[in-house]
């Protein structure tokens, strides 16, 4: 198995120390380092609203500083992967910021992206016109993916408890048809959210396993799309033992990905959409996308031995 060698190490820890927001820069310290975990919550708060939602460019294809469901779910799993518990101040906000958006635009759902982010730069397929049409609905992304935080979180709220029941229900019929690979990645984090021999667990596995091997067939075939780490992220994930073989192949390409400056760098980017204004943004989201993959891949390697720090 290939390993990330100290040198490269050394070059993403540089990179993500001189380069990387300094969100990451404190998780990479604190996760690497033994850091305390205070300062990335000190550096989370910056992100919230007053309405206890989350925004200000915190997932880095939406600029805009207005709160949504979607930054609202990545801080959430910030928050769980720091050892923050649901009476944490930043958890009570982001809960009260959910309980209340619940439902607007339908019901039982969240808007992945609120209408005010329109006003800012963001990714083209982040337009408002036929957002819910392009995402499922939001029925499974973030929906499945903010349940998976909550449960994780320790939180219990009258007005949440029926949402596991139609996402388990959402994840059966998209399966049917093949599962959208975000789709996947937030039900995948709610599978292994869940409590282990639990009927939903095992509801859920049932479904997630032959639309996630659909998915990669369909990703080797085109070379674009899931991978099997997105769904089996660590050794304990609870799909891992069915994609071992896919995961080694992944940990394998992932050390050779690693790029200029020892950072990965995002294989996407804004086009040539919203003109000079976006092009200019997308340069600046583009280094924080980096910071955020860097960390990741480091985590994934990691939780794999596969990291030499030296």
């Amino acid at each position: 198995m290939s390993r990330l060698t100290t040198e490269n190490y050394l070059a993403a820890r540089r990179f993500l120390l001189d380069r990387g927001r300094t969100l990451e820069r404190l998780m990479f310290e604190r996760e690497f380092e033994g850091a305390p975990a205070w300062p990335v919550l000190d550096a989370l708060s910056a992100y919230q609203n007053e309405d206890g939602g989350f925004g200000h460019a915190l997932e880095p294809d939406s600029v805009t500083p207005a709160s949504g469901a979607l930054a609202t779910s990545v801080a959430l799993r910030l928050l769980a992967d720091m050892g923050a518990t649901a009476g944490h101040p930043l958890v009570v906000g982001a809960v009260r910021y959910l309980s209340e958006t619940l439902g607007e635009d339908a019901p039982g759902v969240w808007r992945i992206v609120p209408r005010a982010a329109a006003d800012s730069p963001h990714a083209p397929w982040w337009q408002q016109d036929g957002l819910a049409a392009g995402f499922g609905a939001f029925e499974l992304n973030p929906r499945a993916e903010i349940l998976a935080q909550l449960i994780r979180l320790g939180v219990d709220r009258a007005e949440f408890n029926g949402l596991l029941g139609e996402v388990l229900d959402a994840a059966d019929r998209h399966a049917e048809h093949g599962m959208e690979m975000h789709d996947l990645m937030c039900c995948a984090r709610l599978l292994d959210a869940l409590p282990v021999h639990g009927p939903e667990r095992e509801r859920l596995r049932a479904a997630l396993e032959p639309a996630a091997r659909q998915a990669l067939a369909q990703a080797s075939q085109t070379g674009y799309g899931i991978r099997a780490l997105d769904v089996a992220p660590t050794p304990s994930s609870v799909l891992a033992g069915a994609f071992e073989a896919e995961v080694a192949a992944d940990l394998r390409a992932l050390t050779s990905q690693q790029g200029e400056e020892g950072a990965w760098w995002p294989t996407w980017d804004w086009g040539e959409y919203g003109g000079p204004e976006y092009a200019a943004a997308w340069e600046q989201s583009r280094v924080a996308w980096a910071g955020v993959m860097t960390l990741d891949a480091l985590r994934r390697l990691a939780a794999a031995g596969l990291v030499d720090r030296g």
